[in-house]
Formats: C-alpha cells, structure tokens, sequence
C-alpha cells in the first residue's frame, strides 16, 4: 500500500492537473475523481485540486472483514508465515473464529 502510494502518486496528480490547465480549451476540466477506496493517493491529489471525491470498496464485505483482521492475525502469530512449513494442510485448515461472522 505504501508503495502504491509513493509510485503512483505523481503520475495519477499530473494528467489530472494538465486537463486542469485553463490554458487547455480542448477537453473539458475534472470536476471530481471515482476512486477506488484503496487508493488513497487519489484523495491526495483531489485535495490538491479542490475536487470532491467518492471513494468505493470494490472488494466483498467478506475479504474486507478479512483485511481488516492482518493486525489481529499478526499478534496471534498467524501472519506473516514463517516458513514453507506453514504451507502445509495443516496450517492452512487453521481455524479463525475470533471474526464475527465469518465461522464455517
């Protein structure tokens, strides 16, 4: 996430700016971004521009209750994995039943 970040920052903001330009008469201005809510370098350059922006989670309610237990994943020593060992069966069947909702 960070990376994306710091890579695809500038090349995102100057398009944007150059469509901006008032000097520019040939396309019509940016009147506000749809990003995706991952990208949080987008609501960078919409406030550098002064554009409203919308941000949507394109990814399942699933996989988002998923992500947001990396922290809780990390402390029970689930994550990240160690070695090739825990791509065994018996590793991967582990159990995760502290996430509500998410039980088999």
């Amino acid at each position: 996430m960070e990376s994306k970040a710091k890579a695809c920052s500038k090349p995102f903001l100057d398009p944007l700016a150059k469509l901006n330009d008032s000097s520019n008469n040939v396309n019509p201005a940016v009147s506000c971004i749809i990003s995706d809510g991952f990208m949080a370098f987008t609501i960078t350059a919409a406030q550098r521009l002064a554009l409203p922006i919308a941000l949507f989670f394109t990814i399942s309610a699933c996989s988002f209750k998923g992500l947001k237990q990396f922290q809780t994943l990390k402390e029970k020593g689930l994550f990240p994995l160690k070695d090739e060992s825990c791509l065994k069966k018996e590793y991967l069947d582990s159990v995760i039943d502290w996430i509500p909702g998410m039980a088999a």
